[in-house]
């Protein structure tokens, strides 16, 4: 397994605009099986204080898998630094099988 020395940055916008100085750190999804509740909870460096519920906000795309989300913030997790959203939509590319 190759060590980097930096993590990758991972971009994210808000209300259109892209945030130079926040990147994104970890993206938890729940209830992936209902898609009506799907939410994101993201993990941010950065200031957190200019987002506000019902905001828009896009997060990615991911370096290795190329997902990118654009969700609404529900809330916000000034303790841990995150942004919870409901997610509006989601893409990544899809491969077909090698078989």
């Amino acid at each position: 397994m190759e060590q980097m020395d930096q993590a990758a940055d991972v971009p994210l916008s808000h209300n259109g605009e892209l945030v130079p100085k926040a990147n994104v750190e970890q993206i938890d999804l729940t209830s992936v099986h209902h898609p009506e509740e799907c939410r994101a909870k993201v993990r941010l460096r950065g200031s957190i204080s200019a987002f506000s519920e019902s905001d828009s906000v896009t997060v990615g795309p991911t370096p290795l898998s190329k997902l990118r989300i654009d969700g609404t913030i529900e809330g916000k997790d000034d303790t841990n630094n995150s942004l919870i959203l409901t997610i509006d939509d989601m893409q990544a590319p899809v491969r077909e099988p090698d078989h």
